[in-house]
């Protein structure tokens, strides 16, 4: 079973990465460098695996990113989640439930991955219920897979949009302290982290961390008004800032301007961030602070790295995931004195970029 599974990804690969390079007009002869084109013809008929280096070069020649890997990653339903965004701010129940039961039916044994991938699903189709709330033991696990806020990229940002809804106010204050040990150089992470963390605080009218994050916050929507990423999360500063304003002095007046931010958008075709706020707005209503007494501050540090050896054993440490439970995702052999020594191929290779990409820049 696991070598015709291992032949089925490689095929689904080929198939992959033909399909880019066909849509965007090359030729097996342009793409194919200093290997021939009959090599990559094989490659993409899922005949032939290809090295690490060869699959980076070939990356290059066809104009393929880290990003461009998340259409074929997430077609895997056994894949860990990595695109929930869309489902979990327009609440997709069925589409998340359907994730749900793919991931789950193909890890039945329970790991650390397991485990988050579970709050993660249960989080994205419960969050607008205003009595939604974790266990303890579930905010446990949260607070110590986020230890580490430079680590905030896809999977990151997946869990902060489907948590801040029903995290206690003890788990947001507590992501909210980590992100103020960040540099300078990663105030990006660390304000969008903000950002999410105050939209939180307001669903839950936590007004006194409201009022410190929005302190937070305003400085950054001030000075860099004009940057390209303030654009993307324009929408969501304005909508926490009026809601905010509502809860302070709930007049009728102040409720209307947070409909007219939903309509305005629904008018630009903006759905998902429509929607999302509207679900925002019904947790809202009915929500207020929730309390964690028992949460425990596990801190950890970025652990630096020099090779991609040491990028896949920190980024195994951080996600607490053991050897063996990597050997299970890869399906292959790993040597007991060392970190796993992945076979060169392309597929396994494309699977690692996304785990470890999964990754801020910076190793």
């Amino acid at each position: 079973m696991t070598g015709k599974k291992n032949r089925d990804n490689l095929l689904n690969l080929g198939r992959f990465f033909q399909k880019i390079r066909v849509g965007r007009g090359l030729t097996l002869q342009e793409v194919s460098g200093e290997w021939s084109a009959a090599t990559l013809s094989r490659f993409e008929r899922g005949e032939l695996d290809i090295s690490t280096q060869k699959m980076l070069e070939l990356m290059t020649r066809v104009g393929i990113d880290e990003l461009d890997f998340l259409e074929f990653y997430e077609a895997n339903p056994s894949n860990f989640p990595l695109e929930l965004q869309e489902l979990i701010q327009m609440n997709n129940v069925g589409e998340l439930e359907r994730r749900k039961l793919g991931f789950t039916a193909a890890h039945p044994r329970q790991n650390s991955m397991t485990e988050l991938a579970r709050i993660l699903f249960e989080a994205g189709q419960h969050w607008p219920d205003p009595n939604y709330r974790f266990s303890e033991k579930d905010e446990q696990i949260l607070a110590d897979r986020l230890a580490v806020p430079e680590h905030f990229s896809i999977l990151e940002l997946e869990i902060f949009k489907a948590i801040v809804g029903p995290a206690s106010h003890e788990l947001l204050t507590l992501l909210w302290h980590r992100t103020q040990r960040l540099k300078k150089d990663w105030w990006q992470h660390r304000e969008m982290q903000v950002l999410l963390l105050w939209l939180g605080a307001i669903m839950d009218h936590d007004m006194t961390l409201v009022d410190r994050l929005e302190t937070d916050l305003d400085v950054w929507f001030t000075n860099y008004r004009m940057n390209t990423r303030m654009v993307e999360f324009m929408p969501n500063w304005q909508y926490g800032h009026v809601v905010a304003r509502w809860l302070r002095h709930p007049t009728v007046h102040n409720e209307n301007k947070v409909h007219h931010i939903i309509a305005d958008l629904r008018t630009m075709g903006v759905e998902t961030d429509a929607r999302w706020f509207e679900l925002m707005l019904a947790r809202t209503r009915g929500s207020q602070i929730f309390h964690n007494l028992n949460l425990i501050d596990h801190p950890k540090q970025l652990k630096l790295a020099r090779t991609a050896g040491e990028v896949v054993r920190n980024r195994r440490q951080y996600l607490g995931v053991s050897r063996s439970g990597l050997k299970s995702i890869f399906e292959t052999d790993f040597k007991r004195h060392s970190e796993p020594r992945l076979p060169s191929t392309a597929q396994i290779n494309h699977q690692l970029r996304l785990i470890t990409y999964l990754n801020p820049g910076k190793h």
